[in-house]
């Protein structure tokens, strides 16, 4: 019974209510917390993916009559945080990994032969496009693309830090070990 419950999660005609977990065995919960898992990377993308849009329809050429301005939002991260009780930094990451997921999308179409002869600029940030299409897959969370994002820009600033100093929370280190990587200093202590 527990575990049908968790097919429940995506019906909002329902009132919501955890399912149960005291009757699950060890190995029911933890395949339920890998589900549960896989499923919050996939709803996160797609919730990056719909802020991206929101941005590109609220985009400063638009002036007012641009979606964010419409709504009485005076930037488009003000009207996803609106829209999904976020805080500020959350819908900020959702729109900017959503941006990565459009650009890889976009770099992949544009990969296939369309019979022009003429030459595409180059992309200056082709990373990127892995990083947008693994959060796209529900390979990626939110947060380890902007942690690997902000890494790749420390490398294009020319920021490459010999000591990195992190709160003692689990969250915070991940993010400096994603980042250090990115960068290309993963032997530096965290």
């Amino acid at each position: 019974p527990a575990v049908v419950s968790f097919a429940h999660l995506a019906d909002l005609s329902l009132p919501f209510a955890p399912p149960a977990t005291s009757t699950l065995d060890d190995a029911a919960l933890l395949s339920a917390q890998r589900s549960v898992a896989e499923i919050r990377r996939r709803v996160d993308a797609t919730a990056a993916a719909l802020a991206a849009e929101i941005e590109h329809r609220s985009r400063r050429e638009l002036g007012h009559a641009g979606l964010a301005q419409r709504l009485g939002a005076r930037t488009p991260e003000r009207l996803v945080q609106q829209l999904t009780g976020s805080t500020s930094r959350e819908a900020s990451t959702m729109v900017r990994v959503g941006g990565m997921m459009a650009a890889a999308a976009e770099a992949q179409l544009q990969a296939q032969p369309s019979g022009s002869d003429s030459a595409a600029e180059p992309d200056p940030h082709p990373w990127l496009h892995e990083v947008g299409t693994a959060v796209a897959a529900g390979q990626l969370s939110l947060e380890a693309a902007e942690a690997i994002r902000g890494g790749e820009q420390l490398v294009e600033a020319g920021i490459l830090p010999d000591v990195v100093h992190t709160s003692v929370q689990r969250r915070a280190i991940n993010t400096a070990n994603l980042a250090l990587d990115a960068a290309d200093r993963h032997w530096i202590p965290v």
